[in-house]
């Protein structure tokens, strides 16, 4: 990905720090810093989920915003605690999806398998997610606190039938 910016205009002017974003320390605060496409799930458990929100409000300028754009948990999603299904169907490859859910843990670990001529092709994904009342928290536990939340980019009402956030937080 990195190598992909270098190739942009303008892309080696961009500053890059390779680092575990759920703690790391770059010496410096934005005004922004954001979080995108499910991103935040990719910290597998919820201790680092939690030092993430605490690495942020560090790096965080006074005024400054931190945005998450995630998914809402469907609860309906998985049976038994699983899902196979099919997400793509063309006439040269097709793509599955099998996931197994671990409710307690909220874990999913899932693969999609590319079926072509060419042979099959195994991508694992696996995401800790977190429910909407984790992630608005309380402020004198995470250093952060909900400025605005949207059910879209379009600043949509975030409500109960939403199935997409994208949440804002500022200093405490």
């Amino acid at each position: 990905m990195i190598d992909r910016v270098r190739t942009k205009p303008g892309g080696s002017d961009i500053s890059v720090t390779i680092a575990d974003f759920g703690d790391f320390d770059i010496g410096r605060l934005f005004g922004l810093i954001y979080v995108v496409f499910n991103t935040f799930f990719g910290l597998l458990t919820q201790e680092d989920q939690v030092m993430s929100f605490r690495t942020v409000a560090r790096h965080l300028d006074q005024g400054g915003a931190f945005l998450m754009e995630a998914f809402v948990r469907d609860v309906t999603r998985h049976t038994r605690g699983q899902l196979v299904s099919a997400v793509r169907s063309e006439p040269d490859e097709i793509e599955l999806e099998v996931t197994i859910n671990d409710s307690l843990a909220q874990r999913n670990d899932s693969h999609h398998v590319i079926i072509c001529e060419d042979g099959i092709r195994l991508y694992l994904v696996r995401i800790r997610y977190a429910f909407v009342s984790e992630l608005e928290p309380d402020g004198s536990a995470r250093g952060l606190r909900l400025r605005e939340r949207w059910s879209a980019w379009d600043k949509s009402l975030f409500d109960k039938a939403s199935t997409a956030y994208i949440f804002v937080w500022e200093l405490v």
